[in-house]
Protein backbone atom coordinates (compact mmCIF):
# COMPACT_ATOMS: atom_id res chain seq x y z
CA UNK A 1 0.00 0.00 0.00
CA UNK A 2 1.41 3.21 -1.37
CA UNK A 3 1.46 6.30 1.31
CA UNK A 4 0.34 9.91 0.87
CA UNK A 5 4.38 10.67 0.71
CA UNK A 6 5.52 8.10 -1.00
CA UNK A 7 7.03 5.08 -0.23
CA UNK A 8 5.17 1.92 1.18
CA UNK A 9 3.21 1.93 4.35
CA UNK A 10 4.89 -1.37 5.45
CA UNK A 11 8.62 0.64 5.09
CA UNK A 12 7.50 3.84 6.55
CA UNK A 13 5.95 1.70 9.71
CA UNK A 14 9.16 -0.93 9.88
CA UNK A 15 11.17 2.63 9.77
CA UNK A 16 8.94 4.30 12.71
CA UNK A 17 9.12 1.57 14.94
CA UNK A 18 12.69 -0.19 14.23
CA UNK A 19 11.28 -4.08 15.41
CA UNK A 20 14.23 -6.86 15.43
CA UNK A 21 13.23 -10.14 13.32
CA UNK A 22 12.70 -11.69 16.80
CA UNK A 23 10.13 -9.16 17.79
CA UNK A 24 8.34 -9.42 14.46
CA UNK A 25 7.96 -12.76 14.81
CA UNK A 26 6.16 -12.69 17.79
CA UNK A 27 4.06 -10.46 16.97
CA UNK A 28 2.90 -12.18 13.57
CA UNK A 29 3.07 -15.61 15.86
CA UNK A 30 0.81 -13.92 18.44
CA UNK A 31 -1.54 -12.36 15.95
CA UNK A 32 -2.28 -16.62 14.74
CA UNK A 33 -2.85 -17.31 18.71
CA UNK A 34 -5.21 -14.34 19.09
CA UNK A 35 -7.05 -15.37 16.22
CA UNK A 36 -7.88 -18.90 16.85
CA UNK A 37 -8.15 -17.84 20.61
CA UNK A 38 -10.83 -15.75 19.74
CA UNK A 39 -12.16 -18.29 17.38
CA UNK A 40 -12.62 -21.10 19.80
CA UNK A 41 -13.75 -18.64 22.77
CA UNK A 42 -16.03 -16.26 20.93
CA UNK A 43 -18.30 -19.22 19.86
CA UNK A 44 -21.29 -16.53 19.27
CA UNK A 45 -24.37 -18.23 18.18
CA UNK A 46 -25.01 -16.09 14.87
CA UNK A 47 -25.71 -19.23 12.87
CA UNK A 48 -24.09 -17.13 9.95
CA UNK A 49 -21.52 -18.72 7.85
CA UNK A 50 -18.22 -17.17 7.65
CA UNK A 51 -18.97 -14.34 10.39
CA UNK A 52 -15.52 -15.25 12.15
CA UNK A 53 -13.35 -14.37 9.02
CA UNK A 54 -13.79 -10.71 9.64
CA UNK A 55 -11.72 -10.51 12.45
CA UNK A 56 -9.68 -13.61 11.47
CA UNK A 57 -9.19 -12.31 7.91
CA UNK A 58 -8.48 -8.56 9.22
CA UNK A 59 -5.69 -9.88 12.04
CA UNK A 60 -3.81 -11.91 8.79
CA UNK A 61 -3.85 -8.84 7.00
CA UNK A 62 -2.83 -6.19 9.29
CA UNK A 63 0.24 -8.74 10.42
CA UNK A 64 0.75 -8.72 6.41
CA UNK A 65 0.43 -5.12 5.80
CA UNK A 66 2.73 -4.02 8.85
CA UNK A 67 5.54 -6.35 8.23
CA UNK A 68 8.48 -6.15 6.21
CA UNK A 69 7.98 -10.21 6.10
CA UNK A 70 6.85 -12.17 2.97
CA UNK A 71 5.64 -14.82 4.53
CA UNK A 72 3.87 -12.92 7.49
CA UNK A 73 0.07 -14.00 7.06
CA UNK A 74 1.86 -17.26 7.08
CA UNK A 75 3.43 -17.41 10.01
CA UNK A 76 0.00 -16.25 11.78
CA UNK A 77 -1.52 -18.68 9.86
CA UNK A 78 0.88 -21.62 11.05
CA UNK A 79 1.02 -20.69 14.50
CA UNK A 80 -3.00 -20.45 14.75
CA UNK A 81 -3.06 -23.47 12.90
CA UNK A 82 -0.53 -25.33 15.83
CA UNK A 83 -2.84 -23.91 18.69
CA UNK A 84 -6.02 -25.24 17.37
CA UNK A 85 -4.54 -28.81 17.55
CA UNK A 86 -4.59 -28.04 21.56
CA UNK A 87 -7.48 -30.22 22.86
CA UNK A 88 -8.81 -27.11 24.98
CA UNK A 89 -9.01 -25.10 21.98
CA UNK A 90 -12.32 -27.72 21.02
CA UNK A 91 -11.68 -27.72 17.61
CA UNK A 92 -12.65 -31.06 16.59
CA UNK A 93 -12.39 -31.50 12.91
CA UNK A 94 -9.17 -31.82 11.75
CA UNK A 95 -10.33 -29.73 8.23
CA UNK A 96 -10.54 -26.79 10.70
CA UNK A 97 -6.63 -26.41 11.05
CA UNK A 98 -6.14 -26.29 7.60
CA UNK A 99 -8.69 -23.99 7.06
CA UNK A 100 -6.85 -21.87 9.48
CA UNK A 101 -3.61 -22.21 7.44
CA UNK A 102 -4.63 -21.48 3.86
CA UNK A 103 -6.21 -18.02 4.04
CA UNK A 104 -2.22 -17.06 5.44
CA UNK A 105 -0.86 -18.34 2.12
CA UNK A 106 -3.31 -17.02 -0.30
CA UNK A 107 -2.58 -13.61 1.13
CA UNK A 108 1.16 -13.82 1.20
CA UNK A 109 0.89 -15.79 -2.65
CA UNK A 110 -1.27 -12.13 -3.85
CA UNK A 111 1.17 -10.26 -2.03
CA UNK A 112 4.13 -11.64 -3.91
CA UNK A 113 2.40 -12.16 -7.18
CA UNK A 114 1.26 -8.38 -6.95
CA UNK A 115 2.42 -6.09 -4.66
CA UNK A 116 1.20 -3.13 -6.93
CA UNK A 117 -2.36 -4.61 -7.07
CA UNK A 118 -2.46 -4.68 -3.17
CA UNK A 119 -1.95 -0.64 -3.13
CA UNK A 120 -5.75 -0.88 -4.07
CA UNK A 121 -8.20 -0.75 -1.12
CA UNK A 122 -10.37 -2.93 -3.73
CA UNK A 123 -7.68 -5.08 -4.49
CA UNK A 124 -7.39 -5.99 -0.96
CA UNK A 125 -10.94 -6.54 -0.42
CA UNK A 126 -10.99 -9.36 -3.04
CA UNK A 127 -7.61 -10.77 -1.48
CA UNK A 128 -9.46 -11.03 1.87
CA UNK A 129 -12.51 -12.33 0.26
CA UNK A 130 -10.52 -15.01 -2.02
CA UNK A 131 -8.51 -16.15 1.19
CA UNK A 132 -11.61 -16.63 3.67
CA UNK A 133 -13.48 -17.87 0.54
CA UNK A 134 -11.44 -20.85 0.83
CA UNK A 135 -12.55 -22.67 4.07
CA UNK A 136 -15.80 -23.51 2.29
CA UNK A 137 -14.18 -24.81 -0.77
CA UNK A 138 -11.85 -27.17 1.29
CA UNK A 139 -15.11 -28.10 2.51
CA UNK A 140 -16.67 -28.60 -0.70
CA UNK A 141 -13.44 -30.75 -1.93
CA UNK A 142 -12.97 -32.62 1.07
CA UNK A 143 -17.11 -33.54 1.27
CA UNK A 144 -17.00 -34.46 -2.57
CA UNK A 145 -13.99 -37.39 -1.82
CA UNK A 146 -14.82 -38.58 1.04
CA UNK A 147 -18.45 -37.89 1.17
CA UNK A 148 -18.80 -36.51 4.73
CA UNK A 149 -21.80 -33.68 5.13
CA UNK A 150 -20.61 -30.93 6.13
CA UNK A 151 -24.31 -29.02 7.82
CA UNK A 152 -23.21 -25.78 6.23
CA UNK A 153 -22.74 -27.31 2.77
CA UNK A 154 -26.41 -28.73 3.06
CA UNK A 155 -28.23 -26.19 1.22
CA UNK A 156 -25.87 -26.08 -1.39
CA UNK A 157 -21.90 -23.77 -1.59
CA UNK A 158 -23.10 -20.39 -2.65
CA UNK A 159 -24.71 -19.48 0.75
CA UNK A 160 -21.58 -19.84 2.96
CA UNK A 161 -19.09 -19.51 -0.19
CA UNK A 162 -20.92 -15.83 -0.83
CA UNK A 163 -20.77 -14.90 3.23
CA UNK A 164 -17.31 -16.35 3.41
CA UNK A 165 -16.23 -13.81 0.74
CA UNK A 166 -18.20 -11.23 2.33
CA UNK A 167 -16.66 -11.30 5.37
CA UNK A 168 -13.05 -11.94 4.45
CA UNK A 169 -13.72 -8.89 2.30
CA UNK A 170 -15.00 -6.83 5.07
CA UNK A 171 -11.66 -8.31 7.23
CA UNK A 172 -9.60 -7.07 4.86
CA UNK A 173 -10.74 -3.81 4.26
CA UNK A 174 -10.93 -3.43 8.08
CA UNK A 175 -7.43 -4.30 8.70
CA UNK A 176 -6.61 -1.81 5.69
CA UNK A 177 -8.64 1.30 7.43
CA UNK A 178 -6.92 0.57 10.64
CA UNK A 179 -3.48 0.55 9.71
CA UNK A 180 -4.12 3.54 7.82
CA UNK A 181 -5.26 5.13 10.96
CA UNK A 182 -2.82 4.17 12.96
CA UNK A 183 0.12 5.10 10.62
CA UNK A 184 -1.41 8.57 10.63
CA UNK A 185 -1.60 9.05 14.25
CA UNK A 186 2.40 7.84 14.26
CA UNK A 187 4.08 10.48 12.53
CA UNK A 188 6.97 11.45 13.57
CA UNK A 189 7.37 15.06 15.09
Amino acid sequence: MENSHGGSLTSRLSRLYRTSVAAEALFLILLGVVGVALHAYLRLPIKVPGHNGLLWIALLMVGRLVSQRRWAASISSTSAAAISLLPVMGFKDPLDTITLLIPGVVIDLAFLISPRLLASLVALALVGAFAHATKPIAKLIVSAGTGFPYPSLIAGILYPLSLHALFGAAGAILAAISVRLVSRDDKPS
